[in-house]
């Protein structure tokens, strides 16, 4: 499995075309393997900038942080996902000197009973 690191993501996100999905995606904790993979915290600030927690890691969150975060710069892609109410939810995110310039939904998908339903 390995390291990955977590991002939050508060700027407006695709959601799938099912008026069943009652899921909040801006409210789910993401993983991804994109970036450092050292148990750091990003997020996607209401401005689409690529941020890291100063001097946080998934760890420190949980035990207490100062919560300041500073600007990524890098141009990148970032692919990111979780499991939520049973659905496999994976994003794709571009960012130019750590600006999101596009964000798109790539997969959303149920899970049941430890297999993946075919779509």
């Amino acid at each position: 499995m390995g390291m990955f690191d977590t991002i939050r993501c508060y700027v407006a996100m695709s959601e799938p075309d099912d008026d069943s999905c009652a899921i909040d995606f801006n409210s789910l904790t993401y993983q991804t393997k994109s970036l450092d993979q050292l148990m750091e915290n990003y997020r996607i600030n209401s401005d689409g900038f690529l941020e890291i927690e100063k001097g946080g890691t998934t760890f420190s969150s949980k035990y207490g942080s100062d919560g300041r975060f500073e600007e990524v710069t890098k141009s990148c892609t970032i692919k990111f996902y979780t499991l939520e109410e049973g659905y496999w939810i994976e994003y794709l995110a571009l960012f130019d000197k750590g600006k999101m310039i596009n964000i798109e939904l790539k997969e959303y998908r149920p899970q049941q009973f430890g297999k993946w339903e075919r779509s």
